[in-house]
């Protein structure tokens, strides 16, 4: 049941995408361009070995990254490896061909998450924990790659203090067991209609922003290889500047430390 309706100033939450040692110049690039619209970021950190790097070998990146959380950004977990793994043992509920093909059609090889059963997920994620925590960061949230992820890695989640994680369409606030209703939006760069869906996403953002309603912008490191992505996206940020947004973090969200959002109470 609804115990919320939208709220009545927009609200914004940026979140950077595939943060790691592999995309330090993207991932700085992207920031720095948040910022300079006077805007927040939750830094979605992949912690393993990734694009030829690894958080725990770069220590460079971890410094980088604190200095972010010092400036207000939020940092969170993203998995461990950030690509397609499946569970040998075959104990999750999505280990189906379906849920196979559902993958590799909605996050194209980085649903690390989706088909993993209790024990991987949790090794995963404490492995992924442990490195930050080497690195001076305590993720409090955690965003499955590709917006995927098994009931037994959210059970998982749960078990392990997570406040919130994250799907396309929604937050998940873990500790109250409810869902908070914003849409994410998200790039596909190199295809084809690139620049006709730069358009379109621009022009959702700017229609949701002007008429008050929460927004989440995704932002990956390939974005920055298309100038119409870029362009796009400060085009965007500007107007969210402009109508007054609120820029708010994830750790914003479930703390309620916006008004009101429409907010639905998971089933049982």
């Amino acid at each position: 049941m609804n115990s919320a309706q939208h709220l009545g100033a927009s609200s914004l939450v940026v979140s950077l995408h595939d943060v790691a040692p592999g995309t330090a110049a993207q991932s700085k690039h992207w920031l720095s361009i948040v910022e300079w619209y006077g805007l927040r970021a939750t830094l979605l950190v992949v912690p393993g070995p990734w694009r030829g790097g690894s958080l725990a070998n770069d220590p460079a990146f971890a410094a980088w990254l604190r200095a972010a959380e010092e400036r207000g950004h939020e940092l969170a977990l993203h998995g461990w490896e950030h690509r397609s793994v499946r569970d040998q043992a075959g104990e999750s509920r999505n280990d189906t061909r379906r849920h196979s093909l559902m993958g590799a059609l909605l996050a194209r090889g980085c649903q690390e998450f989706w088909q993993l059963g209790a024990d991987e997920s949790e090794r995963r994620i404490i492995a992924g924990q442990e490195v930050l925590r080497a690195a001076g960061i305590e993720a409090r949230g955690f965003t499955p790659p590709g917006w995927l992820a098994s009931p037994e890695t959210l059970s998982t989640l749960r078990r392990l203090g997570f406040e919130y994680t994250t799907t396309q369409w929604s937050v998940v606030d873990l500790h109250r067991d409810r869902e908070i209703r914003i849409a994410a939006l998200s790039q596909r760069p190199g295809s084809a209609l690139t620049g006709v869906a730069a358009r379109a996403n621009e022009q959702i953002a700017r229609s949701r922003l002007t008429r008050r309603i929460p927004l989440r912008l995704a932002l990956h490191p390939d974005d920055l290889g298309d100038l119409r992505l870029v362009n796009a996206t400060k085009r965007t940020l500007a107007h969210a500047v402009r109508v007054g947004t609120r820029s708010v973090t994830y750790c914003d969200l479930v703390a309620g430390n916006v008004p009101e959002f429409e907010m639905v109470k998971l089933a049982g």
